[in-house]
This record gives structure tokens, C-alpha cells and sequence, in this order.
């Protein structure tokens, strides 16, 4: 799944600034800043999933990574208001999560132009086809798994 995101991305990547959500170990960011992404932010909320993390890219050469490590809310609040912005998000939430609509706004903040959001969710319980800021523009179906990607409202 996270190859096919990263294909769907490919001509996206070099260049972007990259915010994994939910990192773990980081695969995604990692891969898209080998393929020449300019920058990737991790946020894991787990300390020793971080600290895993944090290993993971001291063996793997990076351009520019960053690990921020704390509760989803508050580190986005964090991000917003300190101007940071991102051409590609993803969210790799546990499927328990549900994405809200003050997610959304969040995302909506944290978008630089033509931005792209990308989450992955069970495909038994999909996010909305819209939501504020975002539209839906594609769901693919991997099993179990499911992939939505919207595109900033204009």
C-alpha cells in the first residue's frame, strides 16, 4: 500500500515537504525523501516508537527529517502555529481512530498550495468524501486496508 501511495506521489515528491502522522517507523517519510523529497516531519506519539525512530534515521542518510514526538492534537496545534507548512500528509492512524472534523481544519492549516493529504484506515470505516478543507479524490482498496487521498479545497 504505502508503494502504491509513494507511486501515486512520485512526480510530487522531490521537492516536497513531507508530514507522516503517525510515523512508526518512519517508511513513508523515509522513502519519499530518498525519492527526493525535500524535507519529511515525523510525528509519533509513542516515546519509544520515537526512539526507534530516531534510530532509524541515523543509519538511513537523510536531506532534512525531523522527529516530533507527542499527542496528535498537540503537536498539530504546535506545527499550525508555528507556520509550518507541507505539500504531502500522511496519517497513518490505528483504525481505532476516527478522523474528525477538527482534523480536518488542522490539515486544512497546516496545507501549502495544491497539497495533498493521504490516509490510510480500515476499509470497513472510511473518512468522509469531504470534509473541511479537503475533498476526496481517490479510495483504493488493498484487502483490509483502504486509502483515501483528498485534495485541498480551492
Amino acid at each position: 500500500m504505502r508503494g502504491a501511495l509513494l507511486a501515486i506521489w512520485g512526480e510530487r515528491l522531490p521537492g516536497a515537504r513531507v508530514l507522516d502522522l503517525f510515523a512508526g517507523s518512519g517508511a513513508v517519510g523515509l522513502e519519499a525523501v530518498s525519492r527526493g523529497a525535500l524535507e519529511a516531519v515525523f510525528v509519533e506519539g509513542s516515546r519509544p516508537a520515537a526512539a526507534a525512530l530516531v534510530r532509524n534515521l541515523r543509519l538511513a542518510p537523510a536531506r532534512s527529517t525531523r522527529v516530533v514526538t507527542g499527542a496528535i492534537p498537540g503537536v498539530l496545534e504546535r506545527l499550525l502555529h508555528a507556520g509550518e507548512r507541507f505539500d504531502l500528509i500522511f496519517a497513518d492512524p490505528p483504525y481505532a481512530w476516527t478522523a474528525t472534523a477538527e482534523f480536518f481544519v488542522v490539515m486544512a492549516g497546516l496545507a501549502g498550495p495544491g497539497c495533498e493529504l493521504a490516509i490510510e484506515h480500515s476499509r470497513r470505516t472510511p473518512p468522509p468524501d469531504v470534509a473541511p478543507g479537503w475533498v476526496r479524490r481517490e479510495l483504493r482498496r488493498y484487502g483490509e486496508t483502504a486509502l483515501s487521498i483528498y485534495a485541498a479545497a480551492p
